[in-house]
């Protein structure tokens, strides 16, 4: 959003733009590239259908490879989704294509969810580069990004834990993953 964009934005529009409510309780999740026997890709996809299914919310495949996938009927692509999608996350090598491709066709998007590697991380000219494009394709969808190079740890179940709660943020998922496991020691989490 252009400076001019954000000074003309009411407040309520600003917070609506930064609310992560529809990330960690969407009401619906599409995966590209689900998959039911790839192990892998298996994983990240009952991550999302558990998160679908405990938030009450809707879980769509997205792999124009398979009818279906852990019995829910595939979609070839985003772009075949009706309706809002909160979180679609992306578990294929050319995000990049899926997101212009979905934003060309008038999806509907909250947020990406890019699972996909090969960016800055790197090190190297080409692979800043990729990282600029994809940035510049959400920003273009109108979507918020998260990742790439990333997993779904902000799914990872929550207990019910007595005491206070604490909530992490943390830019590095093998990071994450290490604070959330700290639950096993009785250390509450809210988010």
């Amino acid at each position: 959003m252009s400076n001019a964009a954000m000074e003309s934005t009411e407040v309520s529009d600003i917070d609506s733009l930064l609310d992560l409510r529809y990330f960690y309780r969407p009401r619906s999740i599409a995966v590209v590239g689900a998959h039911d026997t790839r192990p892998a890709l298996a994983g990240l996809t009952t991550k999302a259908m558990a998160q679908a299914d405990k938030c009450g919310g809707t879980f769509i495949p997205v792999n124009p490879t398979k009818e279906s996938v852990f019995g829910v009927r595939c979609r070839s692509s985003l772009a075949e989704v009706e309706g809002r999608i909160d979180v679609a996350l992306i578990a294929v090598g050319d995000p990049i294509r899926i997101i212009d491709d979905a934003t060309a066709a008038g999806a509907d998007i909250g947020f990406y969810l890019v699972f996909s590697n090969e960016f800055s991380e790197l090190g190297t000219r080409e692979g800043v580069q990729r990282e600029q494009d994809l940035l510049e394709a959400v920003r273009r969808s109108g979507a918020r990004l998260i990742g790439p190079n990333t997993n779904a740890n902000a799914w990872d179940p929550i207990l019910d834990l007595p005491g206070g709660k604490v909530a992490v943020i943390s830019q590095s998922g093998v990071q994450g993953r290490a604070l959330t496991q700290a639950q096993e020691l009785g250390i509450a989490l809210s988010y």
